[in-house]
């Protein structure tokens, strides 16, 4: 189960990471060995460090990553998912003092295992609507938001988001914070045929359940 929550969750923050920064080598490893003839030095040994200096600064190669149309990842523990569509959006929204900035949006084609089938109502297949985004407090006092709860509707079909599959990005926010995850949906339209989403978040509050913003209806259209 927890292998299908991290895979989803890669669609919405892949396009948040940095790369991560290299280190240059050190040169302990040559001082030490001053004095010593290259005759002195097995070949095996220095092409290793070669090996090693290479791994260093090739990209990681994460077989868990869906971030390209036909991308599949199939496990006995989970099932199968094939990335369908992906969106990037990389947009902004404001309600009150929060900002939500969503990412990106996945389609998924998923096939559970019989371990997974339960949190997907017994179904043999579904789709999986995952929206990677950034949530943040502007203000430094105590406020909520729960887009993690929101709804979206495609054609017809209107679903509640799945807390199983999704990140924690909503809550109460003690002050300038910031929180990013995904928000994941089971519905039952075929990938093939979502065109695009409605997404709706309530507006927020503070603790006396008062709201400081207005309700969202975000709407975006996935060819």
């Amino acid at each position: 189960m927890k292998q299908v929550f991290a895979v989803i969750l890669v669609l919405g923050l892949a396009s948040c990471g940095t790369p991560t920064d290299v280190e240059t080598p050190t040169t302990e490893t040559s001082e030490s060995q001053e004095g010593v003839t290259s005759a002195e030095i097995p070949e095996t040994t220095e092409q290793q460090n070669e090996q090693d200096s290479d791994a260093a600064i090739a990209p990681e190669n994460d077989p868990e990553k869906l971030d390209i149309v036909g991308d599949v990842i199939e496990t006995p523990e989970m099932g199968r998912l094939e990335l369908i569509k992906i969106l990037d959006v990389n947009e902004t929204f404001t309600t009150g003092p929060f900002t939500i900035t969503i990412t990106k949006i996945g389609v998924t084609q998923f096939q559970p295992s019989d371990v997974v089938k339960p949190a997907v109502n017994g179904r043999d297949e579904v789709t999986l609507v995952s929206i990677g985004m950034k949530v943040e407090n502007t203000s430094p006092d105590t406020l909520s938001i729960y887009p993690d709860q929101g709804t979206i509707v495609v054609g017809q079909e209107q679903q509640q988001a799945n807390l199983l599959f999704s990140e924690q990005v909503g809550g109460s926010f003690i002050g300038e914070v910031i929180k990013e995850g995904t928000v994941a949906f089971v519905i039952d339209t075929s990938p093939e045929d979502v065109a695009g989403i409605k997404y709706v978040v309530s507006a927020p509050s503070n603790a006396q359940f008062m709201s400081v913003g207005e309700e969202l209806t975000l709407e975006f259209e996935i060819p």
